[in-house]
């Protein structure tokens, strides 16, 4: 048994919240004791973040890494051995123990200011839905992507047969090192599919989601929708995965007349891509046969049918940037069971309106805008323009460019009154500042009441006004925040 810990009050709260001990689980919850137990029992009392921390830090040790503040992909490649694909899996299993404890995590999660993503999960495709929503979403949930070893037969299975799953499991983890940032700030959150816990329910959403497809043929145009970086590292991916002998074959017959100094570079070149490829592993020996299988898969996270029962149980809305999944969302937005549903039509337009800098977000504008308690202000001041903008048909395309033209209405208007404010602010601060000038040889002598006396109560009263009015400003007119993103 694990040494007993004892907590200080203004220790961080095991159950990872981000709040000090004496604010959150004292006289509540007995961590001293807890701590000692075994990861699955620690896991049934963590929160949503916690659980997350927690998986991080087992996905760390798995790989033995030492340097958590630089961590690259070579470095993650050379770690993800077989041993490690085991420990992964076995780590998920241990942090989502059954299904009890998911739902008390999803009832603890209740909140109609937070929003689902079930777009492309590609790293940098997921990024730029994140920054996005994440100017009026509370909190973004996204469905872990790793394997559950219980819903997956034998020969599938990761514990069983980790060597197939080296290229999945690199591109999870690369996923949640990116997404890591996020989830520390309590901005993101990695969330447990209830399917994985239900083979049953599994099949009846997949079922249900084929029935779809089956119906609507015209959705079939969607299949191919995937991010151009995702096709140029799967395209690579199959390049440089054949081996060295095979490569200098096929350049030989590309080109009859090719230098073995040529080829010698060319090869040279994919070793390098292969270095530095994010999922790349030998699979095919210089014989030009497979050693072992390989799993590889581009995944969404949870299929429309799946993501309809999470939303429902947090109260959240759905964010997306697949066309597919913006279709089926259209199709069927009335069944959904949430207090704010007109936010799933929002999502869309948000994610479609062509203000390019309203992908200049990042990690520390997001944290500034909930630090400043101004997200609720963005939140409502964005429901309230929507409402006047949609349709009938929440969906439909002409409420994408009235929006647009709304925001850049109110993004104007923000505009002209702060540039009335500063030319007030510097007219006043001028008078002002000439009288510090003036009396800055007094001040350096130590009679520094002196300058008091030189502003006179009207000068400090005048600036203090100023002041008052920058300070409000973002209150009054809550598209500045995104004005200041622009510049």
């Amino acid at each position: 048994m694990t040494k007993k810990i004892k907590l200080g009050r203004n220790d961080l709260c095991p159950c990872g919240t981000g709040n000090k001990f004496k604010n959150c689980c004292s006289n509540k919850k007995d961590w001293d004791t807890i701590l000692t137990k075994n990861i699955p029992t620690i896991s049934e009392n963590l929160t949503l973040r916690g659980k997350n921390i927690l998986f991080y830090n087992l996905l760390v040790d798995a790989l033995e890494l030492k340097n958590k503040d630089n961590i690259d992909i070579k470095t993650i490649k050379k770690a993800c051995t077989p041993k490690a694909v085991q420990k992964i899996h076995s780590a998920v299993l241990a942090v989502w123990p059954h299904e009890k404890d998911l739902q008390r995590i999803l009832k603890s999660e209740a909140d109609n200011d937070a929003a689902l993503y079930i777009g492309h999960y590609e790293p940098a495709a997921m990024i730029r839905g994140i920054t996005r929503h994440s100017l009026y979403s509370k909190k973004i949930f996204v469905v872990d992507t790793f394997t559950d070893p219980r819903m997956v037969r034998p020969e599938f299975n990761p514990l069983e047969h980790p060597d197939k799953y080296l290229e999945t499991t690199l591109k999870d983890l690369r996923l949640w090192f990116t997404l890591f940032p996020w989830i520390e700030a309590g901005i993101v959150n990695f969330i447990k599919n209830p399917c994985d816990f239900d083979a049953k329910l599994n099949y009846e959403c997949m079922m249900t989601s084929q029935k779809r497809f089956d119906e609507n043929p015209d959705m079939e145009k969607y299949i191919d929708d995937v991010p151009e970086e995702a096709l140029e590292e799967m395209k690579e991916w199959h390049l440089i995965s054949y081996p060295d002998s095979r490569i200098r074959e096929m350049l030989k017959e590309f080109k009859k007349d090719i230098s073995p100094e040529e080829i010698e570079n060319v090869v040279s070149m994919v070793h390098v891509k292969r270095d530095n490829h994010p999922y790349f592993v030998p699979f095919i020996n210089e014989d030009k046969k497979q050693f072992r299988d390989s799993y590889l898969a581009i995944k969404s996270g949870a299929n429309f049918e799946m993501a309809k029962l999470i939303a429902s149980s947090i109260n959240s809305s759905l964010i997306t940037d697949m066309a597919f999944r913006w279709e089926e969302i259209e199709m069927d937005h009335s069944n959904f069971m949430i207090k704010q549903e007109h936010w799933n039509s929002f999502s869309k337009a948000f994610q479609e309106i062509g203000i390019s800098f309203l992908n200049n977000s990042n990690i520390d504008y997001a944290l500034k805008i909930r630090k400043q308690n101004y997200l609720s202000e963005i939140r409502d001041f964005l429901s309230r323009i929507w409402r006047d903008c949609m349709s009938d048909n929440l969906f439909d395309e002409k409420n994408i460019k009235i929006l647009e033209e709304e925001l850049r209405h109110h993004l104007k208007e923000a505009e002209i009154e702060w540039g009335n404010i500063e030319k007030k602010f510097f007219k006043n601060f001028g008078t002002a500042a000439s009288a510090i000038v003036s009396s800055y040889p007094i001040i350096a002598k130590g009679s520094a009441e002196y300058l008091i006396g030189s502003l006179g109560i009207n000068g400090l009263t005048n600036l203090g006004v100023m002041w008052h009015e920058k300070h409000n400003f973002t209150k009054k007119y809550p598209a500045s925040f995104f004005l200041k993103m622009g510049k």
